[in-house]
């Protein structure tokens, strides 16, 4: 499989025939190079946090990888890969890897999605946060996209998302007008983008980013009834629940 050089340069498919096809692209942090999950690794240490962190990927990969056998390529997997040196990484070694660049997040998925868009009908920006999420969901955001043109939107719990998509480009000021990781990104988002075009909202899911999400991601897993979604709950009973105390922030009580 074609990867992302120290260039940025790297091989895509390009709009072709009566076929829209679409890209995912996933934002990740590569373990060793950027400090990852920091306020989950508050509770239960950065090694666990850390690999905690790579289960997730692992698991949304096995996703995509569905995605992209059953719809014969239509839908392109890539890796937005924080740090231009974690390009060559391992773990990304399935997917097209392409920097997110520099600068904030705002203008980090403003590079991706405005790069990918040149050369694909549809472009969705999906965080390693919710690795719950199913293949059929993301076949559904797509048929929104390509179907009504609508921007769609994953909520996330905390006010943030976990999935933006859409046909039309965004302009780098409405990125950068938005304030992120707070109670109301979402909500700001789609008022920025009413302008373009109206936006379609999915499931309301949890982003594992604290201690307290990790309770909801399990149950959001089990509900799915995914073998690899099972696997990660197993993984996250094996290497937190059972072997980690650390002390509640909700309660203060001591937890094991």
């Amino acid at each position: 499989m074609d990867k992302a050089g120290a260039t940025g340069s790297y091989h895509i498919i390009k709009k072709s025939g009566d076929h829209l096809k679409t890209a995912i692209a996933v934002f990740v942090k590569t373990p060793g190079l950027s400090p990852i999950k920091t306020r989950l690794a508050k509770s239960i240490g950065q090694k666990t946090a850390e690999s905690f962190f790579i289960q997730c990927v692992k698991t949304i990969e096995k996703t995509l990888l569905e995605v992209h056998k059953i719809t014969d390529g239509q839908i392109q997997p890539f890796w937005a890969v924080g740090e231009k040196d974690g390009l060559s990484n391992n773990l990304w070694k399935n997917f097209i890897s392409i920097h997110t660049g520099e600068g904030s997040l705002g203008e980090r998925q403003y590079h991706i999605y405005s790069t990918l868009l040149d050369k694909y009908d549809s472009v969705i920006l999906l965080g390693a946060d919710s690795p719950q999420i199913t293949s059929s969901q993301i076949l559904e955001a797509v048929k929104i996209i390509n179907t009504t043109k609508q921007f769609v939107m994953g909520p996330a719990l905390d006010g943030g998302y976990y999935l933006l998509g859409g046909t039309a480009k965004i302009p780098k000021q409405i990125w950068s007008s938005v304030q992120f990781s707070v109670y109301d990104t979402s909500e700001k988002l789609v008022a920025a983008l009413n302008p373009i075009c109206s936006t379609k909202y999915l499931y309301q899911m949890v982003d594992a980013d604290t201690i307290e999400d990790l309770n909801i991601l399990k149950d959001e897993l089990s509900q799915t009834g995914f073998i690899h979604h099972n696997e990660l709950v197993s993984w996250m009973d094996n290497n937190i629940w059972k072997t980690q105390i650390y002390e509640s922030q909700l309660g203060g009580e001591v937890c094991v």
